[in-house]
């Protein structure tokens, strides 16, 4: 705790437009705020247009807010760990570059957490309860199993989906988004052994899927989990969670999703791009049921 002080310290003192500069390159930001979409998604998924006004924004702000800082932890520590590997492949890379040392790195990270967890308390407490979960997961993912190959993948599976759930939480009842939440996690997975097979002949120190039962197995498996996500999608409007024009719009993120589990066979980069896609589409089609 005395060395994240002193890192906070270090930063406050010696602001400069540079250095803040590279600790928020090492947080990577673009991809921190296309997390705090999910967030938005599911807490409208969750309350509808109520989280629109005054009052209901507020918890949804924080959440994703906590969500910016939770990212930018993640990947710090990401960085942290890979600093040799980066020096190599990534050296543009604020540690490598010598603009941040690994020590201020690793606070940064322990930092940023803290912060994310702090803004969960005031939420309730079933955001922090998401936040905590979350926040072992990604630790334990940064520093074992993202060579672990499918222990991995679903790992990161649930933090994709947890971001749903997260907004959710934010509004008080996570109840409309737990479909959704489970969609995202089986599309993720598929996507995720989909980039394993496509990474196959590169990866080094890694005990992948693909590695272990074969690319055309692996292949198997990740459509089978990517079907799995479409099977699920009608049941929002079954369950009368979403509006009728969230059909339309689904329909054709299922057709992508159906797409990407046949082309992943014989092309995985154009498969797992594809998932992204349907993804994306999904969440399109969400907005549109809840408005």
């Amino acid at each position: 705790m005395i060395t994240v002080i002193a890192t906070a310290n270090l930063i406050y003192t010696r602001f400069n437009p540079v250095l803040m500069l590279s600790y928020l390159k090492i947080m990577r930001p673009l991809n921190s705020v296309m997390a705090t979409t999910g967030v938005f998604v599911g807490a409208l998924v969750a309350g509808g247009t109520s989280i629109l006004t005054a009052a209901g924004i507020m918890p949804v702000l924080l959440a994703m807010l906590s969500v910016f800082f939770f990212m930018g932890a993640g990947n710090s520590l990401n960085d942290y760990l890979d600093a040799d590997v980066d020096a190599k492949n990534h050296p543009e890379r604020p540690i490598p570059a010598g603009k941040i040392s690994r020590k201020s790195a690793l606070n940064f990270s322990v930092l940023l957490f803290i912060l994310a967890a702090a803004l969960a308390v005031p939420i309730n407490i079933y955001a922090l309860a998401v936040e905590l979960v979350a926040t072992f997961f990604m630790v334990s993912y940064e520093i074992s199993l993202k060579k672990k190959g499918l222990a991995g993948n679903l790992t990161i599976a649930f933090l994709t989906s947890a971001l749903f759930l997260y907004g959710g939480a934010a509004t008080g009842d996570m109840t409309n988004t737990v479909i959704f939440s489970m969609l995202a996690f089986l599309v993720s997975v598929g996507r995720e052994i989909t980039k394993d097979i496509e990474d196959m002949e590169g990866d080094e120190g890694r005990e992948t899927l693909p590695m272990k039962i074969g690319k055309k197995r692996a292949g198997v498996l990740a459509s089978a989990f990517i079907t799995g996500g479409v099977a699920l999608s009608p049941l929002p409007y079954l369950l009368s969670q979403v509006g009728v024009l969230f059909i339309p719009t689904v329909l054709a993120a299922d057709a992508i999703f159906i797409y990407a589990a046949v082309i992943l066979r014989r092309d995985e980069h154009a498969g797992q791009k594809m998932c992204k896609v349907g993804m994306l589409v999904a969440l399109v089609a969400f907005i549109i049921g809840v408005i």
